[in-house]
């Protein structure tokens, strides 16, 4: 199948352009491990800042289970922020879309810490901890 792209490319060299558009996008479903932590910026914007929690299960050598549990910081801005301040809290089950950003600050021990974090652009709500399903 490889071969095959590169046959393709190399017979219409203009699919690879330097233009040629990137991909940022990440799409998570997970629960919520504290609720959401919401400010505003001024009187019209706010921000609100959440934990995801995303699980990946296999089996080892051995057969046994095992999970390994993934945390990824979520900002949410505008509308979405307070949708969130109203509606979500710890164990809301969510679904998100969004893009990558990272950024990077000196902690107060002077170490520089690159951080993460997926700026969300669309949350739809699966299930709210105390729903009976």
């Amino acid at each position: 199948m490889l071969y095959y792209l590169l046959t393709l490319a190399e017979r219409d060299c203009s699919i690879f352009t330097s233009a040629m558009k990137t991909l940022n996008r990440v799409n998570l479903i997970g629960h919520l491990g504290s609720d959401p932590i919401c400010r505003a910026i001024n009187e019209s914007i706010k921000v609100a800042h959440a934990t995801i929690a995303t699980n990946d299960t296999f089996r080892d050598k051995l057969g046994k289970m095992n999970t390994i549990t993934e945390w990824h910081q979520l900002i949410f801005w505008g509308k979405l922020a307070l949708i969130v301040e109203q509606h979500l809290r710890k164990g809301s089950l969510i679904h998100v879309e969004g893009k990558l950003k990272s950024r990077v600050y000196d902690d107060k021990q002077g170490v520089r810490r690159v951080v993460i974090e997926i700026i969300v652009e669309d949350l739809i709500i699966l299930k709210q901890p105390n729903d009976a399903h």
